[in-house]
């Protein structure tokens, strides 16, 4: 079964990601934290667990990489698509534009793969509407989605061959990983790509 949370009061999911580039990073995110931004209620504790299931929070409530670099407002809505595409992996092999799909589909999805009552599995179909309404699934936002944590990009090097262009990354631990991008792509696309992993370092 897979981890879905959901939150009942979903317009405390759009509220609190529009804070996050007005207010300071804090050490943790608690519940303490959540009330002094306002968030007050019990039904908006369910925000702790989605953001760790994004990946905005590690398991203790520290905010990663992907917390900080949302702030930037130009980058903002492609990192949070790879973030949902990452979360729900799952629905989007079964429905690989499932931000587009009618809440009977989704309901359908999450009635299955997960152990939840009729009133949970709304909720639940309501939360991922909502964050996909403030995500851009478009443009390069896959090759944003197969880097690690971004912390652990330490370098890149573009290489330009007569048949591809490729991007060798140095992660850490000694470990490298490899973009491949088509001849034809444009160099508009291939700078502001190496800006994203510029915003990584």
């Amino acid at each position: 079964m897979g981890n879905y949370p959901y939150i009942l009061k979903t317009g405390s999911i759009k509220k609190f990601l529009e804070k996050i580039p007005t207010v300071g990073v804090p050490d943790k995110i608690t519940l303490r934290f959540l009330y002094a931004l306002d968030f007050k209620t019990k039904n908006d504790r369910p925000l702790i667990p989605l953001l760790k299931v994004l990946k905005f929070l590690d398991d203790s409530g520290t905010p990663t990489e992907r917390y900080k670099l949302y702030r930037d407002r130009s980058k903002s809505s492609q990192i949070l698509g790879a973030s949902i595409r990452e979360a729900y992996s799952e629905l989007f092999k079964v429905y690989p534009d499932a931000q587009n799909r009618d809440s009977q589909s989704l309901q359908n999805f999450f009635s299955t793969h997960t152990g939840l009552g009729e009133r949970a599995i709304k909720s639940t179909v309501e939360t991922f509407k909502t964050l996909s309404s403030m995500a851009d699934f478009e443009g390069t936002i896959d090759q944003f989605a197969i880097t690690k944590e971004a912390s652990e990009i330490n370098s890149y090097t573009v290489q330009n061959k007569d048949s591809l262009h490729s991007i060798d990354l140095a992660l850490s631990e000694g470990r490298k990983a490899k973009i491949v991008l088509p001849q034809d792509v444009s160099k508009e696309e291939i700078d502001r790509l190496k800006k994203l992993l510029d915003a990584l370092k």
